[in-house]
């Protein structure tokens, strides 16, 4: 009898705009026995509060198929909160065409105002993810773990390399690149 060795896990499903579907995996995974899946739940990077948010998030979406992750190091380490939201929103008048524009009720009008409403929202949350990295550099509480001279796990301040920030799409990046 041949051999199989799949790896897969539907929450890293990351290429759906290559047309992946997790479906495949989760039908091929149901063929296979019990005692022949090895699960992999382990996390070696991310804190227990990081894990708790994923697991909370993920199992909500996702129902009894979620298999929760849970930390190699079960001590959280930096401070919490680990999860910041900045949302980026506009004012009820905000969201309102000009007059001279609420004149103008062709197709082409209200996808112009749509445009500038969406331009103006990414160029504010921009500004505040600006902001929020600003403050992050500029404060001296260790939140990144790194290992010292002696090769003990420590805490370090954040550096410019520490922060990422994942874009849905790069159509858009200029606003947040300035």
């Amino acid at each position: 009898q041949g051999r199989s060795f799949m790896v897969g896990d539907e929450k890293q499903s990351i290429y759906r705009f290559r047309r992946s579907d997790p479906g495949v995996f989760d039908r091929l995974r149901a063929e296979i026995p019990e005692r022949g899946r090895l699960p992999l739940s382990v996390n070696f990077r991310s804190q227990p509060a990081v894990l708790d948010f994923v697991n909370h998030l993920f199992s909500a979406g996702m129902g009894a198929s979620y298999e929760a992750l849970t930390p190699f190091a079960t001590v959280q380490r930096s401070p919490v909160p680990a999860i910041e939201f900045l949302f980026a929103t506009f004012d009820a008048q905000e969201t309102t065409p000009s007059a001279e524009r609420s004149r103008d009720t062709s197709e082409a009008g209200s996808s112009e105002a749509m445009r500038a409403n969406a331009h103006e929202l990414r160029m504010r949350e921009a500004d505040w993810i600006a902001r929020r990295c600003a403050s992050l550099l500029a404060d001296s509480t260790p939140r990144i773990r790194a290992k010292d001279a002696s090769g003990q796990s420590t805490l370090r301040r954040v550096e410019p390399g520490d922060i990422v920030i994942l874009f849905r799409a790069l159509s858009s990046v200029q606003e947040y690149e300035t």
